[in-house]
């Protein structure tokens, strides 16, 4: 599987992963795949080599590293970060 984009190519064609309304906060990517809110503040991941898209329960940021996805939710008073696989 081809999971680099070539910048330096002018021929060089990003894949595109989602079209629609979304929440306004930044996607993320991680190792073959990627992350954005939905305009309900659930997070999605799409994988970029099968299209396979898991919805994870929405928090205030997320972060990526390798193939994870790291969610920050709140809990009450204080907060949690839970660790996601990704698709």
């Amino acid at each position: 599987m081809d999971r680099g984009l070539d910048l330096d190519d002018q021929a060089a064609v990003p894949t595109q992963v989602y079209e629609g309304i979304q929440s306004g906060l930044f996607p993320v990517a991680g190792d073959g795949f990627a992350a954005w809110a939905n305009i309900g503040r659930a997070f999605i991941m799409r994988s970029s080599s099968s299209g396979e898209t898991t919805r994870v329960r929405g928090g205030m940021s997320i972060a990526a590293s390798g193939s994870h996805l790291a969610v920050a939710q709140p809990a009450g008073p204080k907060w949690k970060v839970m660790l996601y696989d990704a698709p």
